[in-house]
């Protein structure tokens, strides 16, 4: 399932999508080019 972000650049806030395997690693935004952490875990759901 893969993970989706948004781009933290204030500029670009670009959706993004990347592999259930990249987590815990860094990706780079296809149109920014900001270099973004993917989280390890999903966060819990807020109540």
């Amino acid at each position: 399932m893969p993970v989706n972000l948004v781009c933290p650049n204030l500029k670009c806030k670009t959706m993004l999508s990347v592999a259930e395997a990249m987590r815990g690693k860094q990706v780079r935004c296809n149109n920014c080019g900001q270099v973004i952490l993917v989280p390890n875990k999903a966060a819990p759901p807020r109540k």
